[in-house]
């Protein structure tokens, strides 16, 4: 029997802290799937993805048989235009696949009678996921505490770090597009605390939240 699930997208810009969100709403018991590890998986196991990498970019790309990613980044992240075609292109071959596989999971939850779940992408408008899901949650940081986090977390520059957020859409267009959007400048607790919150709304049937719990 086919039920009525309720899927939620979580998306964000780089540092907003989306997976921390993610990973609350696991212990609370929902199935959430992240598109970076969809995507992962998809560039490092598919071949017809390692193909289209080499055509792409060149036999640069692979390297001892996966893709080279500190190579493909330093391709796609930049102001130029050239940089932006490059990632384009790399999203065209990525997206729709990682989309497929968040069907088809949405589809196994489905049929298995789950009342919710979530999928985690910071690019879900980008690739289209965010009208594959019935509510979307947008986390949002103040840029100078989401630039430290990067920064830290992926031992970059500061100029390697803005460049990765020129490349996502602007926070204000994810905040206009989001059913609810959570504030995560407070730390874990009160993180906690608001990602609950959401959840607890959207288990009882809400769609659309105030704009902005903090």
């Amino acid at each position: 029997q086919i039920c009525r699930m309720t899927t939620e997208g979580i998306t964000g810009g780089r540092g907003t802290g989306k997976s921390t969100v993610a990973q609350i709403l696991r212990q609370r018991g929902w199935p959430v799937y992240a598109s970076d590890d969809t995507a992962t998986t998809i560039m490092e196991n598919d071949a017809d993805v390692h193909r289209e990498l080499v055509e792409l970019f060149g036999p640069s790309a692979m390297h001892d048989g996966t893709p080279y990613r500190t190579a493909i980044a330093a391709l796609v992240f930049g102001d130029d235009p050239e940089a932006r075609r490059r990632l384009a292109a790399l999203n065209a071959i990525v997206h729709p696949r990682v989309r497929e596989e968040h069907r088809t999971r949405m589809a196994e939850h489905r049929a298995m009678g789950t009342p919710v779940m979530a999928i985690e992408s910071a690019l879900l408008f980008d690739a289209g996921l965010d009208r594959e899901v019935d509510v979307v949650v947008v986390v949002d940081a103040d840029d100078d505490v989401r630039i430290r986090r990067v920064m830290e977390r992926n031992k970059l520059t500061r100029e390697q770090v803005l460049a990765r957020i020129a490349a996502q859409m602007p926070m204000a267009e994810q905040r206009s597009r989001a059913n609810f959007v959570i504030r995560n400048d407070a730390g874990l607790e009160a993180l906690t605390e608001s990602t609950n919150a959401v959840a607890a709304r959207i288990e009882a049937g809400a769609s659309a939240g105030d704009g902005q719990v903090s």
